[in-house]
């Protein structure tokens, strides 16, 4: 199994702008990626994370957000930035990073 030299960032729990900024700041890394899971996806869509601030944390990061969680939450518009996925893409992005981190 080919490992990345990255981290993937699950992001399970609904989070404020300035924790998120403080976590983002700390722990993530040019490259990694964030994973919006459950009830986080919902945190997608607070002013501040529509903000030029937030992009600009977000340059180097790929985001990402299962899109069953998206549609069971009827949220079908988001930012530019916010990939969509499967379950078997999650699966391999697991399988493919270096790390697992869970906020």
């Amino acid at each position: 199994m080919l490992h990345s030299n990255f981290q993937l960032h699950l992001i399970q729990n609904k989070l404020s702008f300035a924790t998120f900024e403080r976590l983002l700041l700390r722990f993530a890394a040019d490259g990694d990626s964030l994973l919006f899971l459950n009830d986080s996806v919902f945190v997608l869509f607070l002013t501040e994370f529509q903000s030029e601030k937030f992009h600009q944390l977000i340059n180097k990061i790929s985001v990402y957000a299962i899109n069953e969680h998206l549609q069971a939450r009827n949220i079908t518009r988001f930012t530019d930035k916010l990939k969509t996925i499967n379950y078997a893409d999650f699966v391999v992005k697991s399988q493919n990073c270096s790390k697992i981190v869970s906020w």
